[in-house]
């Protein structure tokens, strides 16, 4: 454990306040949120209880902050400079605009919990309370009102108490069934909501007031197809998967995309091969000996982790002195069960919308300051925070509350996220063939990375 001292300053003229909504009594918070939360910007801040309009007593500067888990691939740490803009950002002449907006942000934060409290949200969170710093030095004005999901009632039964008639913004919440909801009533309050952290190709008809910043298991795809067809020639890439009904549609779709670029059918072979073939002895040297040059492991989910396992193994093994290349999905970044040694062996290609660079120059910088702030390495969560909020406070401070329509003239990227948020439609979308209709907004930015010269980076 790393008990840590405060450094948090205060903002400058209290420009922006944070105010964490509970729905418990008492200070009953987890050690590692109560660091957190004493942590908040401002001099204003106040616990209050979502049912009662009244503040109650505000958290004591404990000292500390969050106890959070070190990122894996902290690596050396070089000097750092730290040169916050003072400009704020620039409006859009055409928009309208107010002195302050009130944002409110949905996150699963566990604090009412007697029990370790949700560290991957108390890192983001711990990341938005830095962008909140640097956005006050930029002259942003905003409010944040910040309601903990899990505290043990339903967010759904707060949406008259989320959204007020000055909310300007909603971040969140986790859960699909919670997004569907706040999305809807956003919808009919002209509310922009922001979604982090949840993907889907379904995620909202007819609404333009859905942003959804993690691109769906589609776009995924089309940049995979975009890849290869790009380096290699139809029929030299084959696509591995049980031969099950899910796998299928994920081939068709790999197909349709891959003849939408080159005009050819069927330009990926099929390897099919279920988990009992794969460990009692199925092997891939058909497709190795004739031209097949690169495979693509479409599974995304953690519940297929021992089947690409299992094929990463399978492949190693029957490729020989042969030199081919692997496409794949995060789950290859982020499962722990995907030996090390593959990545070099078997040139694996993982496609990403939010890779973290840590040798970037300004990623270093930010880690020092806040290694120096906490005594905590920042995690990829925190990172993540930070670049949303920075970038979502600076778009609503320029553009005004319909924000959403400028972002896709203005692609933008910070530490380690990138933003190319797009019009898109739905997969279930009732909108019709005119490209100025939509449904909803995402987020368009994916890269390919690939482990080289000792080290994860993106392909060029």
């Amino acid at each position: 454990m790393i008990l840590v001292p405060s450094r948090l300053r205060q903002l400058s003229g209290n420009n922006i306040i944070v105010i964490l909504c509970l729905a418990w009594y008492g200070l009953s918070l987890s050690s590692c949120a109560r660091k957190v939360i004493a942590n908040t910007p401002g001099r204003d801040v106040q616990i209050i209880t979502p049912d009662k309009d009244a503040p109650v007593e505000t958290t004591p500067n404990t000292g500390t902050s969050p106890e959070v888990k070190e990122d894996k691939n902290a690596g050396e740490e070089g000097p750092i400079t730290v040169k916050p803009s003072k400009t704020t950002p620039t409006k859009n002449p055409s928009a309208t605009h107010k002195d302050r907006y009130n944002v409110k942000m949905l996150i699963p934060l566990k604090a009412s919990s007697g029990d370790a409290t949700n560290e991957k949200y108390v890192q983001f969170y711990a990341g938005v309370l830095e962008a909140l710093n640097q956005l006050d030095e930029e002259g942003v004005k905003l409010k944040v009102n910040v309601f903990d999901t899990e505290d043990g009632s339903s967010i759904q039964s707060k949406t008259s108490e989320v959204l007020t008639s000055d909310t300007d913004l909603v971040i969140g919440p986790f859960e699909k069934d919670d997004i569907k909801v706040y999305a809807e009533s956003c919808k009919n309050m002209s509310i922009p909501l922001v979604s982090p952290w949840q993907s889907s190709s379904k995620a909202a008809i007819d609404n333009p007031y859905f942003i959804q910043l993690k691109p769906n298991l589609r776009e995924h795809f089309k940049k995979i197809v975009a890849s290869t067809t790009l380096e290699y020639k139809a029929g030299e890439v084959a696509i591995i998967g049980d031969d099950t009904k899910d796998v299928n549609a994920w081939i068709t779709y790999f197909q349709a995309c891959a003849k939408e670029l080159t005009g050819k059918d069927n330009y990926f072979k099929s390897a099919f091969a279920s988990s009992n073939q794969l460990k009692s002895g199925s092997t891939f040297n058909s497709q190795i000996s004739q031209v097949v040059k690169a495979f693509i492991l479409p599974h995304y989910s953690f519940n297929d982790e021992d089947y690409v396992t299992s094929a990463l193994k399978r492949l190693q093994t029957d490729k020989g002195n042969k030199t081919i290349a692997v496409y794949g999905m995060p789950l290859l970044y982020d499962s722990d069960k995907v030996d090390f040694s593959y990545f070099q062996s078997l040139n694996i290609r993982i496609v990403m919308s939010d890779f973290v660079d840590q040798n970037a120059t300004d990623l270093r910088e930010f880690r020092r300051q806040y290694l120096d702030k906490y005594g905590e390495i920042p995690s990829v969560d925190a990172i993540k925070g930070y670049d949303m909020m920075l970038y979502l406070g600076r778009s609503i401070w320029r553009h005004g509350k319909s924000f959403q329509y400028e972002l896709s003239t203005d692609p933008s990227s910070f530490l380690a996220s990138n933003f190319l948020i797009m019009k898109t439609k739905a997969e279930d979308s009732t909108t019709t063939s005119d490209a100025s209709e939509f449904d909803f907004f995402e987020n368009k930015h994916l890269d390919i990375i690939e482990f080289k010269d000792a080290r994860f980076s993106v392909r060029p």
